[in-house]
C-alpha cells in the first residue's frame, strides 16, 4: 500500500474547490475593502515601527524581543514573528501587501481547520463548520494586522497540533501546541481537549486523558514560571484569590457568551440590513453554490445496541442510532473544549465584549465554540434528514444564516474604512498645525467626544503618542520625539505640577521611553482643539496652583520639513 504523502492529502481536487470557496468567504467577510484600510491600535508598534525600519534595525528589535522577556511579554515567537513578516511583506508590497499576507495566514488556518472537521465530521458538516470558524462573531478582529500577524499565526499552531495528534503523533502535537503558548497563549486552550475526538471512550481514555492534561498543564506552569521569575509584570501582578475568582466566573460565562455571539450578530445583522443592500445577497448565492458542490451526509440508521459509557463502575447502555451517539460525543467534547478556552480570560474580565480588540479574549473561543455550533448543526440534520421538506427547509435556514454572518464581517470592515478615515484626516489636521515640533514637544489634543464613536475599531488608542514617530524620521539626536497625546486616553488624570513643573502621568509609560511622569516644557507645548470636527491650534496658559505653561506660538514663514517615513506616507496621502 503507498503511502500518501502530507501534501497529497491537501491538495485533492474536491478539497481544493473548497480551499476556493474558503478564500472567497474570507475576501468578502474581512477584506473585500482592505485598500481603504490601514494601521489600527497596537499595529502603531508592532506593525508600523517595522515596516519603518531598515534591516539593520530590525534585528535589533528582535534580538531585544528574544531577551527582554518583559517587553516581550515572555511571547518569544509572538513578538518577533509578526514583526519581521509586517518588515517583509511592507517591503515588498506596502500595507496592501502586509494585508494580502495576513489574508493568507487565515486561509492556513481555515484549511487547517478543516483538515481537523475531517476526522471528526462527515465532510458536508466538516465544510459547515470550517465556515463558522472563519466566520465565527465572537471574536470581531480577524482584518486586524497585528491579531493576523500573532493571534492567528497562534490558532495555526494549535491547530497544527491537533491535526498532529489525531494522527496519532503525540510528541509533535505537543511541540506545536508548546510554538502556540510562546506566540500567544490563548489560541493553545483547545489542545486541552485534543483525546476527547478520538471518540473511543473506554478505560484507556481515561488514562490517556489525565497524562495529556498532567502534560497540557505542565506547559502552562513552565511558561508561568519563568515569566514570573524574569519578572514580567503582567504575571507578577496577578493576585492568586481574585485571579481563581474571575477563571471559574469565565469558564461559565465565556462560553455562553461565545454561542450567543451567534444570536447576536443575526440582530445586528437584521438592524443593520441598509448598508448591506449586496453582501447578503451575495452571501446566498455562494452558500447555495456551495451547498450544491459539496458532498451531503450519508446516515446510517440501523439501530445498535451500544456502551456510550464504559467507565469504571458506571456502565451504561441503551438502544440508540450509532451516528447519534457519535455526535452527542462529539457535543460533549466540544463543549469540554469550550470551557477550556476561556481559562486565561482573566486577563480581559469578564469576556463578554463581542465588540473591538478586546473580542479577541474569544480567540480560543472561535475554535471550540464553531465545532459545538457545528455539532448542534449535525444533530438537527441528522434528526430531519428523513424528511425531505424538514432536511431541505432546514438547508435553507442553514443558508440563510451563513449569509448573515458573512454580513456581519462587511458591518466590521465598514467599521475599519471609518477609523481609518478619521486616523488620516486627524493627523494631517494635527501635522498641519504643528510644523514647529521640536524634542520633547508635547502636543494636546482636545477632541470631540462623539468623534469616530466606532464599535469595532477604536481611532484613538494608547498608541496614538507612536504616531509622530510613524509618520517622520526625526533628528536621532532627539531624546524625546514629539508625541500627540489625548487626556483621557493617553493619560487618565489631571495635569498635576510638583517643584520641577507641570506633567502627566501616561498610561503605558513605554510610550514616552519609560517616563514615569512626562513634564511639559514652557513654549514647547500646542494645544489643538476640535470643535464640530475642526481643529484648530489654540494659544493658552496651562496653570496648577502658582506654576504656569505657556504654549508655542504658532510660526509665522518657512519652516524645515522633515523626512516622511514609508509608513507617514499612508497617513499624509503623499
Amino acid at each position: 500500500m503507498v503511502k500518501k504523502s502530507f501534501f497529497s492529502t491537501f491538495l485533492k481536487s474536491s478539497d481544493i474547490v473548497q480551499y476556493l470557496a474558503f478564500f472567497l468567504v474570507i475576501w468578502l467577510a474581512y477584506f473585500i475593502k482592505f485598500r481603504a484600510f490601514g494601521l489600527y491600535e497596537d499595529d502603531y508598534w508592532y506593525i508600523g515601527k517595522p515596516a519603518n525600519m531598515n534591516f539593520g534595525e530590525l534585528l535589533d528589535l528582535l534580538k531585544n524581543n528574544v531577551f527582554n522577556i518583559e517587553g516581550g511579554q515572555g511571547r518569544i515567537i509572538g513578538f518577533t514573528v509578526p514583526q519581521l513578516l509586517a518588515f517583509i511583506s511592507f517591503k515588498l508590497g506596502g500595507i496592501s501587501g502586509v494585508y494580502i499576507l495576513g489574508s493568507f495566514v487565515i486561509l492556513l488556518n481555515a484549511v487547517l481547520f478543516y483538515r481537523f472537521g475531517l476526522k471528526i465530521f462527515p465532510k458536508y458538516i466538516a465544510g459547515i463548520a470550517t465556515i463558522l470558524f472563519i466566520l465565527n462573531p465572537a471574536d470581531t478582529t480577524k482584518p486586524l494586522l497585528i491579531h493576523i500577524l500573532q493571534l492567528q499565526i497562534s490558532v495555526t499552531f494549535v491547530l497544527l497540533a491537533l491535526n498532529v495528534y489525531l494522527n496519532g503523533r503525540r510528541i509533535p502535537a505537543f511541540v506545536l501546541a508548546f510554538c502556540s503558548l510562546l506566540t500567544y497563549e490563548n489560541a493553545y486552550l483547545p489542545f486541552l481537549a485534543a483525546p476527547l475526538f478520538a471518540f473511543n471512550w473506554d478505560k484507556k481514555l481515561i488514562r490517556r486523558f489525565i497524562v495529556h492534561l498532567i502534560a497540557g498543564f505542565s506547559l502552562i506552569l513552565l511558561i508561568f514560571v519563568v515569566r514570573k521569575l524574569m519578572g514580567e509584570s503582567r504575571i507578577a501582578e496577578l493576585e492568586t484569590a481574585e485571579t481563581i475568582k474571575r477563571v471559574l466566573i469565565s469558564l461559565i460565562v465565556g462560553p455562553v457568551v461565545s454561542i450567543g455571539s451567534f444570536f447576536v450578530a443575526m440582530y445586528e445583522v437584521v438592524i443593520s440590513v441598509s448598508v448591506l443592500k449586496w453582501i447578503l445577497p451575495a452571501g446566498i448565492i455562494l452558500f447555495i453554490l456551495w451547498h450544491f458542490i459539496t458532498e451531503k451526509v450519508s446516515y446510517g440508521y440501523n439501530q445498535v445496541k451500544t456502551r456510550l459509557v464504559n467507565l469504571p463502575g458506571l456502565k451504561i447502555e441503551w438502544e440508540s442510532y450509532e451516528t447519534s451517539d457519535r455526535i452527542i460525543l462529539l457535543i460533549i467534547a466540544g463543549l469540554f473544549m469550550l470551557i477550556c478556552s476561556y481559562l486565561f480570560a482573566f486577563t480581559h474580565y469578564p469576556p463578554v465584549v463581542l465588540h473591538g480588540r478586546s473580542s479577541s479574549v474569544h480567540l480560543a473561543g472561535s475554535v471550540s465554540g464553531s465545532i459545538v455550533a457545528a455539532a448542534i448543526i449535525y444533530l438537527i440534520h441528522f434528526l430531519v434528514s428523513r424528511n425531505n421538506a424538514l432536511k431541505h427547509g432546514f438547508n435553507v435556514l442553514l443558508i440563510i444564516f451563513m449569509s448573515i454572518l458573512l454580513s456581519k464581517g462587511l458591518l466590521i470592515q465598514n467599521d475599519f474604512k471609518k477609523s481609518w478615515n478619521g486616523q488620516v484626516q486627524f493627523w494631517n489636521e494635527i501635522t498641519n498645525n504643528t510644523p514647529d515640533i521640536k524634542n520633547n514637544t508635547i502636543v494636546l489634543v482636545d477632541v470631540d467626544d462623539n468623534m469616530y464613536d466606532i464599535a469595532y475599531i477604536i481611532t484613538y488608542s494608547w498608541a496614538l503618542p507612536e504616531g509622530y514617530n510613524q509618520i517622520f524620521r526625526f533628528d536621532e539626536s532627539w531624546e524625546y520625539p514629539p508625541k500627540a497625546v489625548i487626556p483621557g486616553i493617553t493619560y487618565e488624570n489631571d495635569l498635576q505640577y510638583d517643584e520641577q513643573g507641570i506633567y502627566f502621568e501616561p498610561v503605558y509609560p513605554f510610550v514616552f521611553e519609560d517616563r514615569e511622569k512626562v513634564y511639559l516644557e514652557d513654549k514647547n507645548v500646542i494645544y489643538i482643539d476640535y470643535n464640530d470636527g475642526q481643529a484648530a491650534r489654540v494659544d493658552t496658559v496651562f496653570r496648577c496652583d502658582s506654576v504656569a505653561v505657556a504654549t508655542a506660538v504658532k510660526p509665522v514663514g518657512e519652516i524645515p520639513q522633515f523626512k516622511l517615513n514609508e509608513v507617514g506616507k499612508l497617513f499624509l496621502k503623499k
